[in-house]
């Protein structure tokens, strides 16, 4: 460590942390250092002393002289000049300034993460020693638009050299080192971006002693002093005690870093890790931040995290490098996934990952928090990790739509990586919800950014890979216990203990545990047992484990009664990630565990060694907070004003928060509010501002007021907060162990009361660990108590509704809801059809819609309904179709008939009813040939009635009339054709449609082919039919049937008309696949034929006969069951009649 920790020098660490970005300006003496080298500008200058003469050697010793600057620099004027002449200007440069490269590590490794922060990196040397340390790019004073470019972050990231580079390697000289050239940097273009970079940010001077003999540096400061005036930016000057320091503007800082220049690069060190840790406006955005130290963790729990740096990473080498492949792609944002089974170890790769990252790439566990994103300006390439989506879509969505328009129009790339269990194949699949709730512009951005590669799948850690794993923990683990000879054998014989534990470990757990979590666990318990011990289970594993803290627990708290209720609000931490003892809402059932946790807290904090007990008990003291009047607008506040967040400039965030919709934002608002409020209180409130409450809700809403006042001016200054840092699994293990059956209500209604969202989020994912666990089962199912809390209750059940065994307790909270979130209601009585659907569980499903109807009835009477709740039940038609069970179908429409009758203003439910009809009629007839369909024509036809014929419930209805006819046909059903007649020519009658004149046209072309009889009635509408819709090949067939029993009827004293002839010559012709038209046609020639005869027209005769046997011959009959009769016929008034 430095002499002097960064910490000593309060104004250098508030510019740290509070500073949106810092110039370093290295000189000389960093050079030096980074380098571990002994070029000072005074040694350069001298080693050009070789390629003199001796009289130019004396000359040279004389310009240095007293090694002033306008010494130095006017020595360095005559050697280059010299050098130049005499042709070894660009050995003597090869051999000094281009032979010098980054040499320390510390130094290095404090300039990556200067460079991570973004910060700027600014030099007066002219060696490439910084561009090799950190991996980027340079840019000279020959370029001062550019310089101000990436000063102002227009463009990427540069290392900034004030007075040129020399870079043989590349072509690059245009070092500045004559008085001349000096000058004019300073007098001229590079005064522009000098006065701009010293008015703008703090600048941390890095000289490391050699500022006294650097000309570059030491004028560079002497302009600043002279020129530019005080500034309150500071200025940070770095020396080491005992040095002097030089000329330097008025507000400059000195500081020391240490008793010898070595010190340098450990206070850099610490310095650039402070700024990477602690930048205050990154505090909002970041959950995990891989730059930060983590202290030792002895807590066995808290060994299992990620986050916490007890083991060191093994294998995965496959991993990293495709992730490594992912972040060098050339498009500037990207975003891929991780998959993997809870404790496989995804966080702990993306954190190595983070860790690893080239110098120009910051990367972080990110928060979800949209507003925070909205602040942030980029600063670098960047990646963003977002440990799980599964529950928190909507916020999800939200951020990373803040994130892509903060890095639009900047130069910085941007990579997103989600981690999650797993893809599912359905609507309810995480990535889709994620999708779904982004604005459309926002969604098209992220799907461009799809890397082309699929998710990375995590499995199990090879066998070599997992043997290494066991010994790295046991190396960390072991020096943690109790010396027994058990462990000492341990210690001495550590790759025999690793492989016994890994036989031992696959012997007894089941393959699908096989990851690195249930590992670790399994190593801590088998040293704990000695090795003697069996499983059967992961809950018995992590029962053992579990009792082993219980009993560090009892020796911390030194009382048993403590330990469980230590144990009891653990657990509620656990379901909602923390848990405030003193200021608690809900159901408070724990306030005698709470009130012992308090007094035993209170009771230690001034005890020495208390900050280690309570980090080993994840528990801190904060300090209550009131807002004041000049408060910050509240998150509530804004979700229901969002131009207020317009006015603040944040118009991207204004516009996501009115995309949500009056439910979503009610329901944040609620969440958010309820930690500041009661939502009991808050709802009456909402129905005495709506003016629907009762006296008596109006007085309870004030009782409540009242109470909540007093409650609130009765906390102490302080409280005491759990805040668990465990792997999800441990906390869901933890919920289930530490409650009681009888209390599961309570503590879901106390977890929910005092959380944002938090019990949503880890019902998700408890449902996904452990879908059998009937304690969490119990726990997902609870309704609130509260109904401005249902928010999260949907929002808990959404995303894992099939893993939900106790379907009937949600349709039983369901129906005992107000209709609040009647959008999210709806939805989730959708999954529920889905889920029933998907068990094949017909009975239930059944039993759903009708309860789901019930609710629709007990909830129109408060709302209107909408269309979702149409949706709603064509998920259950679905579900009972695709079931067969004609039966329950058939009742479920009927009731939902009844239900639409109320309904006249939704015409959605009309089409749902009329659609589902027809499907009802397709599953009669494929159950049953002959079933009747007359009672589905009759609801259809009801139906159009109540609606007055509109067009697309009419086009519904008749989607299946064609097929209906038919099988009428094949019944012989003529009652049935002649209602739908019947019904087709209202529907006709009302809407002109060609579907409805189509299927009117087949019912009278099949009654006249059972009735060999046709009235003129019949006939006319058939002609004003195929006159209005000529195009149309059903009524074109009708016409040609029709017309045919026509002139049948009355071929001995009627004779069809040419036009007819025509026409059904045509289509003849034009389908000649379909045999209906050259029979149809056929049929009106021997009409015509007897007509001809009747009245001796022999001509007549023979020219209808010639073209009955060309239709007849012509005809291909050979994909019909039935062989056409028209060669019979021809055959036939050949014998009879002669005709050839």
């Amino acid at each position: 460590m430095p002499a002097v920790p960064v910490e000593h020098y309060p104004q250098l660490l508030s510019a740290v942390t509070q500073s949106e970005k810092i110039v370093y300006l290295c000189g000389a003496g960093a050079s030096m250092s980074l380098g571990e080298h002994q070029l000072s500008w005074t040694r350069w200058l001298l080693a050009g002393k070789s390629y003199l003469t001796e009289t130019e050697q004396t000359e040279l010793e004389q310009r240095i002289g007293n090694w002033t600057t306008a010494e130095l620099i006017d020595a360095a004027t005559y050697l280059l000049a010299g050098l130049k002449a005499s042709g070894n200007y660009h050995d003597f440069m090869d051999r000094t300034i281009a032979s010098v490269h980054p040499v320390n590590k510390t130094f290095c490794e404090a300039l990556q993460k200067i460079w991570r922060a973004g910060d700027l990196i600014i030099t007066t040397n002219y060696d490439m020693q910084i561009e090799e340390a950190v991996g980027g790019a340079r840019i000279s004073y020959t370029t001062p638009a550019d310089i101000l470019s990436v000063i102002r972050a227009k463009s990427a990231n540069k290392v900034i050299h004030l007075h040129g580079r020399y870079d043989r390697e590349n072509g690059a000289d245009d070092i500045i080192a004559d008085g001349p050239q000096y000058q004019s940097i300073l007098d001229n273009s590079g005064a522009q971006f000098i006065q701009n970079l010293l008015s703008t940010y703090p600048i941390v001077i890095v000289g490391c002693g050699g500022t006294v003999e650097d000309p570059n540096l030491a004028g560079f400061l002497s302009f600043t002093a002279e020129k530019l005036g005080t500034s309150d930016i500071p200025y940070f000057y770095l020396m080491k005690k005992g040095d002097t320091a030089p000329p330097l503007p008025r507000n400059a800082v000195i500081l020391f870093y240490g008793d010898d220049y070595t010190d340098l690069p450990e206070f850099l060190q610490e310095l650039s890790l402070l700024r990477l840790q602690q930048r205050v406006r990154l505090r909002p955005l970041i959950s995990v931040n891989p730059y930060q130290e983590r202290k030792p963790v002895t807590s066995a729990f808290g060994r299992m995290h990620f986050a916490n740096g007890f083991l060191k990473f093994t294998g995965r080498e496959t991993e990293l490098a495709a992730l490594n492949r992912f972040l060098e792609e050339e498009p500037d944002f990207l975003w891929w996934t991780i998959l993997g089974e809870g404790g496989m170890g995804k966080s702990r790769l993306a954190l190595e990952w983070l860790r690893k990252l080239p110098a120009h790439w910051f990367g972080y566990f990110a928060k979800k928090n949209a507003d925070a994103v909205c602040d942030f300006p980029p600063f670098t390439d960047t990646v963003v990790i977002f440990d799980y989506v599964l529950g928190q879509e909507q916020l999800c969505a939200e951020t990373i739509a803040a994130y892509l328009e903060s890095f639009a129009n900047t130069p910085y790339k941007l990579r997103i990586l989600l981690l999650e269990r797993r893809e599912q194949t359905t609507e309810d699949d995480w990535l889709l919800r994620m999708k779904r709730a982004m604005s459309s512009e926002a969604r098209l951005e992220f799907e461009a950014g799809s890397y082309r590669e699929q998710p990375l799948s995590l499995g199990a850690l090879g066998e070599q890979d997992a043997l290494e794993y066991t010994e790295n923990y046991l190396e960390n683990y072991l020096p943690l216990l109790k010396t027994t000879a058990f462990i000492t054998d341990c210690r001495n014989h550590r790759q025999r203990t690793a492989e016994e534990i890994q036989k031992t470990y696959h012997d007894s757990m089941a393959p699908d545990c096989d990851r690195p979590l249930y590992l670790s666990i399994y190593i801590e318990v088998w040293l704990s047992k000695e090795g003697h011990f069996r499983l059967n289970s992961t809950e018995e594993l992590l029962s053992e484990y579990l009792n082993k803290e219980k009993q560090r627990w009892s020796v911390q708290l030194g009382r048993e009664d403590l330990v469980d209720s230590y144990l009891r609000v653990l657990a509620v931490a656990c379901a909602i990630d923390s848990f405030n003892l003193t200021d608690r809402h809900g159901d408070d059932y724990l306030d005698e565990d709470c009130r012992k946790l308090i007094q035993y807290f209170d009771e230690q904090s001034a005890r020495p060694g208390a900050e280690n007990l309570f980090r080993e008990l994840y528990t801190r003291m904060d300090t209550l907070i009131e807002n004041g009047d000049d408060a910050e607008d509240s998150i509530p506040e804004l979700l229901y004003h969002p131009e207020k967040l317009e006015q603040k400039g944040k118009v991207e965030a204004a516009e996501m928060v009115r995309s949500l919709g009056e439910e979503a934002r009610l329901g944040y608002m609620a969440s958010y509010a309820k930690l500041d409020a009661n939502l009991d209180e808050m709802y009456l409130w909402m129905l005495v501002n709506a003016g629907i409450a009762t006296p008596e809700q109006e007085q309870r809403a004030q009782e409540l007021h009242e109470a909540e006042q007093k409650r609130v001016a009765a906390l102490p200054q302080h409280a005491w907060i759990v805040e668990p840092v465990f792997p999800d699994i441990i906390r869901e293990y933890i919920v289930s162990y530490a409650i009681n059956e009888r209390d599961i209500e309570r503590f879901a209604r106390l977890a929910r009361a005092n959380s944002v969202m938090g019990l949503a989020h880890f019902i998700a994912l408890a449902l996904e660990d452990w879908p059998d666990n009937q304690k969490l089962q119990k726990l997902a199912v609870t309704p609130p108590s509260e109904v401005l809390n249902y928010f999260e209750y949907y929002v808990g059940l959404l995303p894992n509704l099939r893993a939900v065994q106790d379907l009937w307790a949600v349709e039983e909270a369901l129906l005992q809801s107000e209709p609040f979130y009647a959008g999210y209601a709806l939805e989730i009585w959708r999954r529920i059809a889905i889920t029933l659907t998907e068990r094949r569980d017909t009975e239930r499903l059944y039993e759903s819609s009708v309860r789901f109807l019930t609710y629709l009835q007990k909830t129109s009477k408060k709302r209107t309904i909408t269309k979702e709740a149409v949706d709603v039940m064509e998920a259950y038609c679905v579900g009972l179709h695709n079931a067969e069970e004609v039966e329950k179908y058939s009742r479920l429409l009927e009731q939902c008939s009844v239900f639409a009758k109320e309904l006249r203003e939704l015409p959605e439910i009309g089409e749902f009813c009329c659609s589902n009809y027809a499907n009802l009629q397709h599953l009669k007839l494929y159950e049953d040939r002959k079933a009747d369909l007359q009672p589905e024509w009759e609801r259809i036809a009801e139906l159009l009635r109540q609606w007055e014929y509109p067009e697309n419930l009419c086009r519904l209805s008749l989607a299946t009339a064609q097929e209906a006819i038919r099988y009428l046909v094949k019944k012989q059903d003529l009652s049935g054709l002649q209602y739908l007649q019947s019904l087709t020519h209202t529907i006709y009658g009302k809407t002109n449609l060609c579907e409805a004149a189509e299927a009117e046209s087949l019912c009278i072309a099949n009654l006249v082919a059972f009735r060999k009889k046709v009235d003129s009635k019949q006939y006319e509408i058939i002609q004003q039919y195929q006159k209005e819709f000529s195009q149309s090949k059903a009524i074109q067939m009708s016409y040609i049937s029709v017309s045919d029993l026509f002139y049948a009827q009355t071929a001995d004293y009627k004779k069809v008309p040419d036009a007819v002839l025509r026409l059904a010559k045509e289509w003849a012709e034009r389908y000649p696949e379909d045999i209906e038209f050259p029979e149809g046609y056929f049929r009106l020639l021997l009409s015509g034929l007897f007509y001809a005869r009747a009245h001796d027209l022999r001509n007549e005769q023979r020219r209808l006969f010639r073209e009955m046997k060309r239709i007849a011959e012509n005809t291909d009959d050979s994909e019909y069951e039935e062989r056409s009769q028209m060669l019979e016929t021809v055959h036939s008034l050949q014998a009879l009649y002669g005709y050839r």
